[in-house]
């Protein structure tokens, strides 16, 4: 199957492994950018997540929230002049839309979980 061809739910899981083609998938970190990057908000649309500018997004490592408009300006300003979706690829990769979330998104090994003794590592 080309990568075009691929559902928004798959591109999903493969930009989420970070660099696919190490697991064993057929394409590579820069494959799934450019893919995102082609399909722009249609991909958000396709995942039934929220699209507008206010929407909450909860981060998957740190389960800290930002809205979608700073997400998308992280850093702005942009001396190279790149568009607005810039971010999307890195946004759905460590983002997920707060509607949609489930405490399954927040990832163990980033979340610390505090006990008498301390924190577990």
């Amino acid at each position: 199957m080309l990568l075009n061809e691929e559902t928004a739910e798959r591109i999903l899981y493969l930009v989420r492994l970070c660099h696919p083609n190490e697991k064993d998938e057929p394409y590579t970190r820069g494959d799934m950018i450019d893919e995102i990057h082609r399909r722009g908000l249609q991909i958000l649309k396709d995942l039934k997540w929220a699209t507008p500018l206010g929407t909450i997004w909860k981060n998957r490592y740190t389960g800290s929230e930002a809205r979608f408009i700073d997400l998308l300006n992280k850093w702005k300003p942009n001396p190279r002049n790149e568009g607005l979706l810039h971010e999307l690829p890195y946004i759905i990769e460590s983002w997920t839309p707060k509607d949609v979330w489930t405490d399954e998104e927040l990832m163990d090994k980033y979340n610390p979980k505090g006990t008498l003794e301390g924190w577990d590592k």
